[in-house]
């Protein structure tokens, strides 16, 4: 392998110096634009970070905290121009490079072997948490199986896929744990043949063979992925439907290489198109079925891909009209199909007040919330100041307080008396946000959200970092005790053998910060097709952020798509072959 990278390297050194770019231009160094905007988040985020740590609290006052931000990201930007430099120049080159033969068979017989693995590691790890890792929301399956009734508090078309595959594999079998384990294993079929097709497609587009190892290492090994991909949670399936429209987005996928390639590229053909947004629509539907906040971001990539399909026509055509027959299906489903399937659909003005309530039980503990409004008087600012104290990184605590008010139609005076005393108070609305989001952005901390007390059912079920536990109407029955001891250490105690080093490699921030790094540095190459699978992850967790609390499984498609995510923003770009499948789309890039 060390030897295949070195002749890589050599080949890639060649074609690389100053020579002219295709078509007879001068190559140009990646835009530094991009790499400014990220440090400057990287200066914000790191100064908040810091005196958050040391104060409990930003000194938004101070010139000091300003000018300390503007040094860092002065720093910072520098260091990530060099970067994206030294990438463009050494890195994007090997990444690009055409494929000879005989590398071609060398490389393909090490994916079957790696998918090999792959498919061993994750039966052991079933093996070990048998029946599989059935935990989080498990009461809307209940419910639907003692009641026959569905509710939207949760994905429904979820609900509806575990508990019909439940009553069957029960009826058959007999048994819940029986039944239970044949859920997770066919969904952990599904989740790690989508990791593998990934890696597949890499291959068939140029990635070259030190990368598509670590691919097989990292879905192979990677705690968060393997134990995830077992889990019963509808954030799973989801990761696995943002994962292949990312692969959409890149270009990757479609037939075999030398086949054709991606057929919505390939020449134009109108057949192909209609494949495409075919998929496309598929894909948009389930996303948006199994996460609200989907739908939100993929209306803003419709509008985008609208614009470039009026500009540049091609194969945004055939995405922005999928997008728009996936949105068309989503409304249909959440309107008159749930309404025939009789589901029960709970206030949601609870969740969409998570930040607001967050502000408000910050000042309320520090005693500078503002007088309440007459139509407010019976809110209950103590009871949320509690709710802060108690547990300042999920908003459950302090926002149920006001939401019996809201249902009750005080949301128009809530909004008015937030504003209020955002208006009164901006500091402090600032550090309840960044208090309540830090471990999405903050790789040194970890989440706390469901480790208060008072809630000791919470604790058996709910960490911060993983259920490692069969909930009922299943429970634990563990084939590899010692591997499943190992596996509760890592996902409730957060215990990685004295490393902390990995905590932090695992953290929702840190694949937050490298999807940024990978749509700043696609940006500043021209990489369209990087722009639009990093933009789409980037923008799915900012709307994170304005939920009720930060949990790894919230992100998890994050961890998911990350070796498409790396691979396409290298890859594509100036001059190179990347996310172009071979006997595929040339396609445009920039």
């Amino acid at each position: 392998m060390a030897r295949h990278f070195a002749q890589d390297t050599r080949g890639a050194r060649g074609a690389l110096g100053d020579a002219p770019a295709r078509g007879g231009q001068a190559r140009r160094d990646p835009s530094p634009v991009p790499a400014v905007l990220l440090a400057l988040l990287v200066g914000f985020f790191a100064v908040c970070g810091a005196q958050l740590h040391a104060y409990d609290a930003v000194d938004w006052h101070s010139l000091l905290t300003w000018c300390a931000m503007l040094g860092v990201a002065a720093v910072a930007s520098v260091l990530l121009t060099l970067l994206f430099r030294l990438l463009d120049r050494r890195v994007s080159p090997i990444m690009a490079r055409p494929v000879g033969e005989r590398d071609r068979l060398l490389r393909r017989r090490v994916l079957v072997a790696g998918v090999a693995v792959m498919a061993l590691c994750w039966l052991v790890v079933w093996l070990a948490a048998w029946p599989g890792f059935f935990c989080y929301d498990t009461w809307a399956f209940n419910s639907r199986l003692e009641t026959g009734r569905l509710n939207a508090q949760q994905s429904v078309l979820h609900t509806l896929l575990v508990t019909t595959v439940l009553q069957g594999a029960h009826a058959l079998l007999g048994g819940w744990n029986a039944a239970v384990a044949v859920y997770t294993l066919v969904q952990g079929v599904v989740v790690a043949g989508s990791a593998a097709w990934a890696l597949v497609r890499l291959e068939r587009a140029g990635a070259p063979l030190p990368f598509l190892v670590c691919g097989i290492a990292y879905f192979s090994l990677n705690p968060f992925i393997v134990m995830f991909g077992l889990c019963s949670t509808k954030d799973t399936l989801f990761a696995v439907w943002t994962l292949l429209l990312v692969m959409e987005l890149a270009g990757l996928r479609g037939g075999a290489g030398g086949k054709g390639g991606d057929g919505a590229a390939a020449a134009g053909s109108r057949r192909g198109g209609i494949f495409a947004a075919a998929r496309c629509a598929v894909l948009v539907f389930l996303m948006g079925a199994y996460r609200n906040n989907a739908p939100y971001v993929l209306a803003v990539a419709l509008v985008a891909l609208a614009v470039v399909a009026v500009a540049r026509h091609g194969r945004a055509v055939a995405l922005a009209a999928g997008t728009t027959v996936g949105l068309a299906c989503y409304l249909a489903w959440t309107g008159p199909v749930a309404a025939a399937l009789g589901v029960v659909r709970p206030s949601s003005v609870g969740e969409m007040i998570s930040v607001p309530a967050a502000n408000v039980a910050y000042m309320a503990s520090l005693g500078e919330a503002e007088p309440l409004p007459e139509g407010l008087s019976k809110l209950d600012l103590q009871a949320m100041a509690d709710g802060w104290e108690l547990c300042r990184q999920n908003t459950d605590n302090y926002r149920n307080v006001a939401t019996p008010l809201l249902e009750a139609g005080a949301t128009g005076e809530f909004v008015l008396y937030w504003l209020d005393c955002v208006a009164a108070h901006p500091g402090l609305a600032l550090d309840s946000a960044l208090i309540l989001t830090q471990p999405a952005w903050d790789p040194t901390v970890e989440s706390t959200s469901y480790n208060f007390p008072g809630y000791p059912s919470y604790g058996e079920t709910q960490t911060s970092v993983f259920a490692c536990l069969a909930e009922d109407p299943a429970h634990t029955d563990s084939k590899l005790p010692a591997l499943y001891d190992l596996l509760w250490s890592i996902s409730r105690d957060a215990d990685y053998g004295g490393r902390p080093w990995l905590a932090v490699l695992g953290s929702p921030a840190s694949l937050m910060w490298l999807t940024l790094a990978c749509l700043a540095y696609a940006a500043a190459r021209r990489n369209a097709r990087g722009v639009a699978a990093a933009g789409l992850l980037a923008l799915l967790s900012a709307t994170l952020l304005l939920g009720p609390t930060v949990l790894p499984r919230y992100y998890w498609f994050l961890y998911l798509c990350a070796p498409v995510t790396v691979w396409v923003s290298l890859a594509g770009g100036r001059g190179g072959a990347g996310c172009r499948e071979r006997g595929g789309d040339a396609g445009e890039t920039r």
